[in-house]
């Protein structure tokens, strides 16, 4: 199927259908066929983290300051405890080191503008057959996107700006390269990291009430469909169910869903691979559709637009020759931007500063090696591309890349299709990995300004032409304690299982 990309104007759209210049607006029964009146709504992932906002016992402390405008700053203070030794019988405070000194920590939490917009045509209204439809829709959209922004950068903020106090590797393993395939998220990991969630001094928040009234209080665990794929795999939670759930088809096991893990609620995060110009899964689990082709492992490229020694992304040659989408920007060494006054330092990120690898997968539909994997490193990302400085070829036998098996022509390859294969983040050992996010109560912060998904539009032409737009001025961060710390959180590194992906097993270096 061909794509065409266009402003939303009649002419743009009557190119998109029809590829005779002389026909620019192709048919009006096609127009209809193709959007169908209402516009489809396409699911997609929205604010994750709305439901957990609300006050000081809430996941999310939320707090509003209409003053609040670009580049400001909301400042919260949190004094710690006192632990001194008591006086005892007789003894007197008789000099000022008897008195316990007050611990005060101030953290600012900046607050600026995000905006989005987009513009469209009273000749489009008209052409499609939708007037009213475009202007009823596409706010609707815009808010959409306002909410998936939130929720990648605060998920960006939790992996990247916590301490190494908030960073743990499954099963006790030194780092990411260390992980083998069986390295996944599973009951004993969220045992483990509640544990040391507790001891770092989060404590559960008020997720509701109960039928009584009660509240319940709960600490959360935020995973990936792809991450809880291997946790319904694990003998002990598939056990719990069995021995301790209820009997016959009211059972997890067969209803779906997730049951509680000792106090942590499972809440699966499902980021969907959409149909857009931008990056799929997310920052839990790098993964980007391949945009360019090659037969070589990028040593050139085939693909108009694209340099050599450059992995695109998008889905398609067409969208991997554009160069403002960021198709990469949850993988590693991307500058990403929180705030206009706050990007993300390589140096201090979760992933450091060194090159990382990917895996390409071609789909089973490709036309040449389907279902075959290229290894490749990567020393840099500007987000639309990665560039390669080593791959996995043939003859690596001694010297291969990484830490990889020498390469194997049934299951290695170097020959990629854009629209026909993915790219993973991987290990040394070829092992895909992402994160599970644990949270307790006042994990973060989110400080809302002047405007909060503020929807407006302007005119010109008289009319004719329409653009809408939406502002926030927000911030977000991990809460900090006296000590400076953030308690209320943790991020498990842990190996992925893909459904229906052929990742080889990896049992040992």
């Amino acid at each position: 199927m061909a794509f065409h990309t266009s402003n939303v104007t009649g002419q743009g759209i009557g190119n998109a259908l029809s590829a005779d210049p002389a026909n620019a607006f192709g048919n009006a029964g096609a127009v209809r066929e193709l959007w169908r009146k209402g516009v489809e709504v396409y699911e997609q992932t929205a604010d994750f983290f709305a439901p957990f906002e609300g006050g000081n016992d809430s996941i999310i402390q939320t707090v509003t300051d209409t003053t609040k405008g670009r580049g400001q700053k909301i400042t919260f203070t949190t004094m710690a405890g006192l632990y001194n030794e008591p006086k005892h019988g007789d003894e007197l405070f008789d000099d000022g080191d008897a008195f316990e000194s007050i611990k005060i920590n101030s953290a600012t939490l900046s607050v600026d503008f995000m905006r989005h917009g987009v513009r469209y045509t009273e000749r489009a209204e008209e052409f499609m057959g939708m007037r009213g439809e475009i202007a009823v829709g596409i706010p609707r959209e815009l808010g959409k996107w306002m909410g998936r922004n939130k929720s990648e950068k605060l998920f960006m903020s939790f992996l990247h700006h916590g301490a190494g106090a908030n960073q743990i590797i499954a099963n006790s393993k030194a780092n990411a390269d260390a992980l083998f395939t069986a390295d996944t998220l599973d009951w004993d990991g969220i045992v483990s990291a509640q544990t040391q969630l507790s001891r770092l001094g989060g404590s559960p928040a008020k997720l509701g009430r109960d039928q009584n009234g009660n509240a319940i209080h709960r600490y959360c665990s935020v995973a990936t469909t792809d991450a809880l794929f291997s946790l319904e795999q694990d003998a002990d939670y598939k056990d719990a169910h069995e021995e301790g759930g209820p009997n016959a088809y009211s059972n997890q096991l067969f209803t779906g869903g997730y049951s509680d893990v000792r106090g942590n609620i499972i809440k699966k995060y499902n980021p969907i691979d959409h149909d857009g110009y931008g990056a799929i899964a997310s920052p839990l689990n790098p993964k980007a559709e391949l945009g360019c082709s090659t037969t070589n492992g990028f040593t050139t490229n085939s693909t108009t637009g694209v340099a050599n020694l450059r992995i695109a992304g998008g889905g398609s040659a067409t969208a991997g020759a554009l160069t403002a989408p960021a198709y990469f920007k949850y993988f590693p060494l991307f500058a990403f931007k929180f705030l206009a006054t706050d990007t993300l330092s390589l140096a201090a990120s979760l992933y450091g500063s060194g090159a990382f690898f990917v895996a390409v997968v071609n789909h089973p539909n490709a036309a040449t090696d389907p279902n075959k994997i290229g290894f490749y490193s990567c020393n840099a990302n500007d987000g639309n591309l990665l560039t390669v400085n080593d791959k996995h070829q043939s003859g690596d036998a001694n010297n291969h890349l990484g830490s990889l098996p020498a390469f194997d022509a049934a299951v290695h390859t170097n020959t990629h299709d854009a629209g026909t294969a993915s790219v993973y983040l991987v290990n040394q050992h070829g092992v895909p990995y992402g994160h599970t996010l644990f949270m307790g109560k006042q994990a973060a912060r989110r400080a809302y300004g002047k405007y909060r998904n503020q929807r407006s539009e302007d005119s010109h032409e008289g009319g004719f032409v329409k653009d809408i737009f939406v502002t926030s001025v927000f911030g977000q961060e991990p809460v900090q304690d006296a000590a400076g710390r953030r308690p209320g959180y943790l991020i498990l590194t842990h190996a992925l299982q893909y459904a229906g992906v052929p990742f080889p097993t990896v049992t040992t270096a």
